[in-house]
């Protein structure tokens, strides 16, 4: 294949599912990681796609592929970002959580750590159709969905009534996901979502924001929140220096989910607020 046609496939998966990764693509194409790095930079300077942090994106800041699609994108990377945020929410009672797709991998592991749980444990507030049909079976979780006009790209509910109804309960933590997140602060495509995100902050005690490392960097339409609204940050890999800085700067509190080991048995490494790595075996409770 040649170079043309492997870029015009590449930006036809684009299309499909909205981001690339490198190292994807360059077993897909049997080619080095660095003649898809150069793909990537010319196709980036002619405006056809946008470089990330170990990939692409489309170049379009307002718009993004449907949640049924981005499912399917960096698997591996969010399940462990699921297990290391359920982790450290296992002790609280009551959490708001987001329509998007970083967030219905941490529903799933919800579902499965409380599935045979007979006692009720955690409240789950959310405006996504996926988050309460994942959670739906446990009867150990109470799910409380918002009410709102229901979006059928997102499957999940937005507009005033939405975070009107928001604004009437209290939680122990506001688990939600972005399009974007750079020094600027947390960004997103969809303005009606990025309300909605902004009420559940507004209400919840403890902030924790779940990326996976190809939103660093990125820019989109609507800024949701400052990164000194974030308290932690959980994530598959470490920001890069200058994103970093400005986290630790706000005391956002960075925690990174390794892939070098099994899944569950993964090693977490999380940045202190005076930024110093702390590496540990077995996930800490948020406190």
């Amino acid at each position: 294949m040649n170079k043309a046609d492997r870029r015009e496939r590449m930006l036809a998966e684009l299309q499909t599912v909205g981001a690339i990764r490198i190292v994807e693509q360059a077993g897909l194409y049997n080619v080095t990681p660095e003649t898809i790095r150069r793909d990537i930079e010319a196709l980036s300077n002619d405006g056809r796609l946008v470089r990330t942090y170990g990939g692409a994106i489309l170049s379009s800041i307002a718009h993004e592929p449907s949640a049924n699609a981005r499912i399917s994108l960096n698997t591996t990377e969010r399940k462990i970002i699921a297990i290391e945020t359920a982790d450290r929410v296992e002790h609280m009672n009551v959490i708001m959580v987001d329509g998007g797709s970083t967030t219905a991998f941490f529903a799933s592991e919800l579902a499965r750590r409380y599935s045979n749980q007979p006692e009720l444990t955690p409240t789950i507030i959310t405006n996504s159709y996926d988050i309460a049909r994942t959670l739906a079976p446990c009867p150990a979780v109470r799910v409380i969905v918002c009410p709102g006009d229901f979006d059928a790209h997102e499957n999940a509910v937005f507009g005033p009534r939405t975070s009107e109804f928001l604004m009437d309960f209290s939680a122990d933590a506001a688990v939600f996901s972005a399009g974007g997140l750079s020094e600027v602060g947390v960004m997103d495509v969809n303005s009606m979502a990025a309300c909605v995100k902004r009420s559940m902050i507004a209400q919840a005690d403890k902030t924790l924001l779940i990326v996976d490392d190809r939103k660093f960097g990125i820019r989109q339409l609507e800024r949701i929140c400052d990164i000194s609204s974030i308290d932690h940050l959980i994530t598959n890999a470490l920001p890069p220096k200058s994103l970093s800085a400005t986290l630790t700067n706000a005391n956002v509190q960075i925690h990174c989910a390794c892939q070098d080991q099994p899944l569950r048995n993964f090693r977490t490494v999380s940045q202190n607020s005076s930024g110093t790595l702390d590496r540990y075996e077995s996930p800490i409770p948020l406190k």
